[in-house]
């Protein structure tokens, strides 16, 4: 029925109904019996003249608009709450990745490729449950993996062979060493 109310609209009017007249045609379709005979007058004057017979439009009259109205604009802030809710969970999502990922590059030592792989995993996090299970599923490889340790010889370079180490010079405290220079200024 309502498509049939919708189809003469459109013929009679050459466009389809706005949020207000879809309303008002809904209306029109739920209080119409089945089998009944369509008597559209969508004329481009007031919508109330739409139908010839005693509808819904006429028993609420200025009251049916309002209601129309109020609809309309619950629908659409119920929409933009929706948007936003999304929105709001995106930035919740976004912040838990960026915290868990921090936290794995401040307790594990990483390389720079192992933080790109670690940052691309999380990208591809929908929900916080996710984020979580997948921080908790990187620790434990990153908690198999052994810790990067240095070895002493590799640091510290041996003397020459021909080099002489006079102990004095091997270790010299900062701070007597200070003293000695500002002593030797002094006297």
């Amino acid at each position: 029925m309502l498509k049939q109310l919708i189809n003469l609209f459109i013929k009679q009017t050459g466009r389809k109904p706005n949020a207000v007249e879809m309303l008002k045609l809904n209306f029109k379709a739920s209080s119409m019996k089945e089998g009944q005979i369509l008597k559209g007058d969508f004329s481009k004057g007031d919508p109330k003249r739409w139908t010839r017979d005693k509808g819904i439009e006429e028993i609420l009259g200025p009251k049916m608009d309002e209601a129309a109205v109020d609809f309309v604009r619950r629908t659409e802030g119920e929409e933009a709450a929706k948007v936003f809710r999304k929105k709001l969970n995106e930035i919740a999502v976004f912040n838990s990745n960026l915290a868990y990922a921090t936290k794995l590059f401040m307790e594990h030592s990483t390389t720079k490729t192992e933080k790109m792989e670690i940052l691309k995993r999380f990208d591809n996090v929908s929900t916080l449950k996710e984020s979580k299970s997948l921080f908790r599923s990187i620790e434990g490889e990153m908690g198999t993996k052994a810790p990067v340790t240095e070895s002493i010889e590799k640091t510290i370079k041996a003397p020459k062979a021909g080099a002489l180490i006079k102990e004095d010079t091997a270790y010299v405290d900062p701070q007597v060493a200070r003293m000695k220079f500002l002593m030797e200024k002094l006297g």
